[in-house]
């Protein structure tokens, strides 16, 4: 969980540490490199900021969400000026460059939507900086997940936050699903870890038929992360296993235990059928053949 945390708090930094470096108001400060990816419909556009390294920030794109671009125009076998405009709910990004062979370079503006600040002021949050504002117009935020958050009850996320649901792309769907589900986590941070572990409701509600139902919101990211899906929590079920404690789920898994050695197990003594005889009969079986 440490190294998690590690992790997480690592990439937020990173993000900031990009959007530091990639925003301004006029073309001489936004620099683009556009590249097409694999197939021709998704291209790859990385920002840099004119005179600040190397920092930049990049995403991936259906070449559709560029408004006045084609992949023809791009592949273009001939040095060609090109623009093109991404206008989403923060902002809109106004570029103007020039493509060759699939890649094209040049220069952006950057308009925040006043719409969408005066949206955030109504909810009670001071005005973002541009560089903010930018990553979540990149990032598709949708500003549906604030309503979605306060009626879950989560405190309202400050400015980090709020950029962080955009950087991981949590939806207002995916915050009523897990409060559906039984868990309003303590901030939307915790959240973020959620999301990045890929914990769902289906693993969830997977774990309850267990018949156990004191998982914390630790124990489900554990669980994320060893690949424990419902499929695997499932066979265990149906095998005869239940009433697992999340720890000794984990350790099931990182030991490789699958339903059918449960199932053999059950055939040799039923009543020696444990998480714990499991282990020791995997790691006594691997020792033998070792």
């Amino acid at each position: 969980m440490n190294r998690l945390a590690i992790s997480i708090s690592a990439m937020v930094l990173i993000a900031f540490a990009i959007t530091a470096s990639c925003i301004a108001a006029t073309r001489e400060d936004i620099r683009f490199h556009l590249s097409m990816r694999a197939g021709g419909n998704e291209v790859e556009l990385a920002f840099d900021r004119v005179g600040h390294g190397r920092n930049n920030m990049s995403s991936a794109m259906p070449i559709a969400d560029l408004r006045g671009l084609s992949a023809s125009t791009l592949d273009s076998p001939y040095r060609a000026p090109i623009a093109f405009t991404i206008d989403r709910v923060p902002g809109r990004v106004d570029c103007r460059g020039t493509a060759f062979d699939g890649s094209a370079d040049g220069g952006c503006d950057f308009t925040r939507s006043a719409a969408f600040d005066a949206r955030l002021a109504d909810v009670g949050f001071p005005r973002l900086d541009d560089d903010q504002q930018l990553v979540l117009t990149m990032s598709e935020f949708d500003p549906s997940v604030i309503e979605a958050l306060n009626t879950a009850g989560y405190p309202r996320p400050d400015a980090s936050g709020l950029v962080s649901l955009g950087i991981f792309s949590i939806q207002a769907d995916y915050v009523r699903s897990i409060a559906a589900a039984g868990f309003r986590l303590g901030s939307v941070h915790d959240l973020v870890q959620f999301k990045i572990a890929r914990v769902t409701p289906a693993l969830i509600s997977a774990y309850r038929r267990l018949g156990s139902r004191d998982a914390s919101a630790n124990d489900l990211v554990r669980m994320a992360i060893e690949g424990i899906t419902p499929e695997f929590i499932d066979g265990l079920a149906r095998a005869g296993l239940r009433d697992i404690p999340a720890d000794k789920l984990i350790e099931l898994k990182i030991f490789h235990v699958a339903p059918a050695d449960v199932r053999a197990m059950r055939r040799d003594d039923a009543a020696a059928v444990t998480p714990g005889t499991l282990i020791r009969r995997r790691i006594l079986g691997a020792a033998m053949k070792g």
